[in-house]
């Protein structure tokens, strides 16, 4: 799995699949090991939305893959990820079946990238978030500040070399 325990903080973005502005977002999380598997407990800042709390329980099962359970904010959702080798990728869904989100986890040159998808009844998201381990704020006083780039990678520029 990509995630270490310890402390991350990320920085990205997120708008409807069909518009043109997208809305910044800050997130904090503590990744934990958690019986057999981790606990993920994040906070999200947005622009004008404020902040939103959630929690995701990652555990190995019988096939391989992981169990992912997803709950907070607007989502309640489980489902199946793939987090032994790069990209991590996971498909995650309601019990109702009016949510579905699927992503993927990858290290980039300076951050670990999130990328994904998430439609909760009629509308889509789509999201790129750059994830780095670093202090909380409270921990910022001591050591400094850590810094994490606005986006994650560009695809362009890989495609140059």
């Amino acid at each position: 799995m990509i995630l270490a325990t310890g402390r991350w903080l990320g920085r990205g973005s997120y708008r409807t699949v069909d518009g043109a502005l997208g809305v910044r977002f800050e997130v904090r999380a503590d990744v934990a090991e958690h019986q057999e598997g981790f606990l993920i407990e994040a906070a999200q800042s947005a622009e004008g939305v404020g902040v939103e709390t959630f929690m995701a329980w990652i555990t190995p099962d019988e096939s391989g893959a992981f169990t992912v359970v997803l709950k907070g904010g607007r989502f309640d959702a489980r489902g199946t990820a793939k987090l032994e080798s790069e990209p991590n990728l996971a498909l995650l869904w309601s019990e109702s079946g009016d949510v579905h989100i699927a992503c993927t986890l990858f290290a980039g040159r300076e951050v670990y990238g999130l990328r994904g998808f998430a439609k909760r009844e009629d509308v889509a998201w789509t999201w790129e978030l750059a994830l780095r381990p670093g202090a909380m704020p409270d921990e910022r006083k001591r050591k400094g500040p850590v810094a994490v780039p606005d986006n994650v990678v560009s695809l362009a520029s890989r495609r140059r070399r």
